[in-house]
């Protein structure tokens, strides 16, 4: 199989909240097969997180993960989907499409994370735009953001908060602040600023310049802002060369986490 030499990621993250039912984890399936489907591949692999799984990866079609499926999700705090080569040994290495949704008890955090690579879903695709509204609407979420990056820069790691061994050192600095900012604080500001950022009121509301970041967007031109669902927001952004620049003049406020200013 021909694969794109780059892959895109959505992050979406919930803060404070108690862990989800099982019926988000059974909606959560349903809508990963959906869109699976709509790419024409199905899951090789899956992973379960929770008191009695072992979190190992086995076959799709395992009766472990069958038993799962047909139990209605019950006692599991996170399930991860791979898409493989057919004849794949080694899944958390040779995945070309990985969907994962997980519920950290110590941090309160239920936390989302999709990556696909652009053979199947480029990040102007409608069709990623339809994901992210539908994962929109699995919880109650706080932020997210979205991106495309070189595959073998391992782009997921950025989102699981993980180095993946192949940043700057600018961007090491930002995965260290990001890394030691409270959750309290990570839903009052942004991480950075991708292609596309799912942002809360609080986070519209953050200081920049002498106004507030959601008219510093609805004023830039190669921006656009619209609304999701109740209280979270997607801001995009037209080109990389944007994302750059409006980075650029977003350093020091106090809208971005690590920023001088913090």
């Amino acid at each position: 199989m021909d694969l794109s030499d780059r892959s895109c990621v959505l992050g979406l993250y919930s803060y404070g909240r108690p862990a989800p039912h099982p019926e988000v984890y059974r909606e959560f399936h349903t809508l990963v097969v959906s869109t699976l489907q709509g790419c024409g591949v199905s899951p090789t692999y899956a992973g379960v997180q929770g008191a009695g799984f072992s979190g190992k990866y086995v076959r799709a079609g395992n009766q472990r993960y069958r038993e799962v499926v047909e139990g209605g999700f019950q006692g599991i705090s996170g399930l991860t989907l791979l898409v493989n080569p057919r004849e794949s040994r080694s899944p958390t290495y040779d995945s070309f499409i990985m969907v994962s949704l997980a519920y950290i008890e110590a941090n309160d955090e239920l936390l989302l994370c999709w990556l696909v690579n652009e053979r199947f879903i480029e990040l102007e695709d409608p069709r990623f735009e339809e994901a992210i509204d539908s994962f929109a609407g699995l919880a109650d979420w706080d932020f997210g953001y979205a991106f495309s990056d070189q595959s073998d820069r391992q782009p997921e790691l950025h989102v699981l908060g993980l180095d993946s061994g192949h940043l700057s050192r600018s961007e090491h600095d930002e995965l260290n602040a990001w890394y030691s900012t409270s959750p309290a604080n990570r839903v009052l500001r942004i991480r950075g600023v991708y292609r596309r950022n799912m942002l809360n009121e609080r986070q519209l509301s953050a200081e920049v310049g002498g106004g507030v970041l959601r008219d510093f967007i609805t004023h830039d031109a190669s921006c656009s802002l619209r609304q999701l669902r109740a209280g979270l927001y997607e801001w995009a952004i037209s080109d990389d060369g944007a994302v750059r620049r409006i980075s650029e003049e977003l350093a020091g406020s106090s809208a971005l986490i690590g920023c001088p200013s913090s």
